[in-house]
């Protein structure tokens, strides 16, 4: 329990630090000295400080620190810069770019004296005192230097105790046990065996990817559809294969697949690239350096058949078969991509794939994923040629009455008081599980559908009425209150504007409001109107230019946040069961609950245990709310029970 206290930590959000002041923007290679193989990782250190002087002490440490180190970078101004190779011989070079420092403020429940009088190695959970760095043997391409102050807050000792990862998790494991009804003990301790034996792996190093050919050397600004806050992070997938002809498996499917990936990156070469933040704005554009994308081989002892059959949500294991890349949310100046293949024992893998959101949508990843298995397969270049393009989706100015609406629903925002738990709780205190929805619930949701609607009403928005129903009760919100559903709607095929080949972000939002006492007192046809009316107004070109020229002011408000709004996307229909390498197969696979917490609540195809499709869908919530989801949805289903999978 001590142990326990010790862990209790909170971390704000990391930060560029940029230098103070204008720097020289140029290039310096770095002596042979420091240019050598066995120097190119992060080195980690750890310096305890005791206050002496408490009447000079600054109110906030942290931004007396973070200032001297942003004035500190005026004169060190190589160190705000990247690592880029240069052309010949594996040199490097430091990029003077002024793009900054990462540094993140963070509190401890410990004493300095919980360390040693004095702090003496080995200084157990050293980790949780340095920032997340991901793989500290990438370095070009990203942050050269890392700071993270830990003010100790909280005035009492404990002991501390180091063990190794995989004894903490079974001492967890066992110490759960106690709290489970007889009844799960048996169904728990096997499932806990079972996911010990997914534990032993073995990794080869990161390796960057570069296009196999020479590619166009370019500056490309992303669109106002790419450009968005909230899609600045890297997005997991995870996809499961199975070989189908033992006479075409390659002696080294890897090696196939990495060959498969360097040969679509000459089509796909933006994605090699990196992406700057431009002079004014904020907005992003991608550089075309063909730095490369990461690429990761390694070998698990479990099967197929260890995660289902077929593979189902929710992955249990699902950080071992993705890259470490650290903090998802930093994106900029880093790999945009990152692919993991893991080699199982049945022959079969697991194919681990991370993308930065601001390049693709799911339907732009899949595209990508396809052009790789295209080429492994054996074709001379992708079936699909992908489409840049980006420049056909940047706002332009906006009608005054417009204007000056958006401006008052901004100041009608601000100057709410926030009273919504899914604002002002942090996702990471949040639960994320899946729902696996078959054909026999969904026939039982049917049954609450009105005459008139239930030749019509589509899966996607019977289950996005029901769910947004219950979380709405689930959440505890007032009758009077105003919720919001946000619907994500693919203008593919839809506005005539978007090429064929356009892998970038193609999702248009919608978003309905009303009250709580109008949501869930008026029958079911009530809401699925509602959610069909959110769902076709965005399919009129005319809305989705004007969101498009909206994007722009909303991207200059990003504390902005909606109060009780329910966002929700539909990507059962991107192609995911079509990807086939020729010699392997996809069995199943989807979004994995790892990195960020989403609030966006995904419904994705599956098969069940009976090879039937069922769908599936994520919730996040508050660890409450998500038990009262439970019982609502359970409600709807009547006889039908609807089961979290654990």
């Amino acid at each position: 329990m001590k142990q326990k206290s010790f862990m209790a930590r909170r971390r704000g959000n990391p930060e560029l630090v940029t230098p103070a002041r204008a720097t020289p923007c140029e290039t310096k290679p770095l002596s042979d000295l420091d240019d050598h193989w066995d120097l190119r990782y992060l080195q980690p250190a750890l310096r305890f400080f005791r206050a002496v002087d408490s009447d000079r002490r600054p109110a906030r440490p942290g931004d007396t620190i973070r200032a001297a180190l942003a004035e500190a970078l005026v004169y060190y101004y190589p160190i705000a810069g990247r690592l880029r190779e240069l052309p010949k011989g594996h040199k490097l070079a430091v990029e003077c770019t002024g793009e900054g420092v990462v540094f993140v403020e963070a509190e401890a429940e410990a004493t300095l004296e919980d360390f040693g009088d004095p702090p003496m190695p080995t200084f157990c959970g050293a980790e949780g005192f340095l920032c997340d760095v991901g793989d500290a043997r990438v370095i070009v391409g990203r942050p050269l230097f890392y700071m993270q102050p830990y003010p100790n807050t909280l005035r009492y000792k404990m002991s501390l105790r180091a063990c190794p990862l995989d004894v903490a998790i079974i001492i967890f494991a066992v110490d759960v046990l106690q709290y489970l009804p007889s009844s799960s003990i048996q169904t728990y301790t096997y499932r806990i065996m079972k996911q010990k034996s997914f534990m032993s792996r073995r990794w080869g190093n990161p390796e960057l990817i570069t296009p196999a050919r020479a590619t166009p050397q370019e500056s490309k600004p992303l669109s106002d559809l790419d450009d968005h806050w909230d899609l600045r992070y890297l997005q997991p997938g995870l996809d499961f294969f199975h070989a189908v002809d033992g006479d075409h498996w390659p002696a080294r499917p890897g090696d196939s697949i990495k060959t498969a990936l360097a040969e679509a990156l000459v089509y796909y070469y933006p994605i090699a690239g990196r992406l700057r933040e431009m002079p004014k704005g904020h907005r992003l554009a991608v550089e075309c350096t063909a730095e490369g994308v990461v690429f990761v081989e390694a070998e698990a002892e479990a099967t197929l058949e260890d995660f289902g059959e077929p593979p189902m949500p929710t992955f249990h294991g699902a950080e071992g078969f993705l890259c470490d890349v650290g903090d998802a949310r930093v994106i900029v100046g880093r790999p945009l991509f990152y692919m993991q293949i893991t080699h199982l024992k049945c022959g079969g893998f697991v194919l681990g794939t991370h993308i930065c959101h601001c390049i693709a949508d799911a339907f732009g990843t899949f595209q990508f994923l396809k052009a790789i298995f295209d080429i492994a397969r054996g074709e001379a270049k992708p079936t699909i040629l992908p489409v840049w393009k980006r420049e056909l989706f940047v706002g332009t100015s906006l009608p005054p009455h417009i204007q000056e609406g958006q401006e008052k629903l901004f100041d009608e925002l601000e100057n709410a008081t926030c009273d919504d738990i899914m604002v002002t709780m942090p996702t990471e205190n949040m639960v994320s599980e899946y729902f696996i929805l078959s054909q026999i619930d969904m026939d039982a949701l049917r049954r609450h559908v009105p005459l008139n609607l239930t030749e019509t009403v589509t899966s996607f928005e019977l289950l996005t009425a029901v769910t947004w129903r219950s979380r709405t009760v689930a959440l505890g919100y007032k009758p009077c209150h105003i919720v919001r559903l946000m619907i994500n709607v693919n203008a593919r095929g839809r506005w005539k504007k978007f090429p064929s080949g356009y892998y970038g972000n193609g999702l248009m939002c919608s978003v309905i409001q009303t009250t709580v006492n109008d949501l869930c007192t008026n029958p079911l046809g009530h809401t699925i109107e509602l959610v069909r009316k959110a769902k076709d107004e965005m399919m009129i070109e005319e809305n989705m230019q004007l969101r498009v020229d909206l994007l722009p002011l909303w991207r200059e408000k990003p504390y902005i946040k909606l109060q009780r709004i329910f966002e929700t996307c539909d990507i059962k229909w991107i192609g995911q069961d079509t990807l086939d390498i020729g010699w392997a197969k996809r069995i199943g696979g989807g979004i994995p609950t790892v990195s960020l917490p989403n609030m966006t609540s995904y419904q994705f195809m599956c098969k069940n245990e009976n090879g039937e499709k069922s769908t599936v869908m994520s919730m996040l919530l508050p660890q409450p709310a998500m038990d009262r989801f439970k019982h609502e949805m359970t409600a709807w289903l009547n006889e039908y029970s609807i089961r979290p999978k654990i």
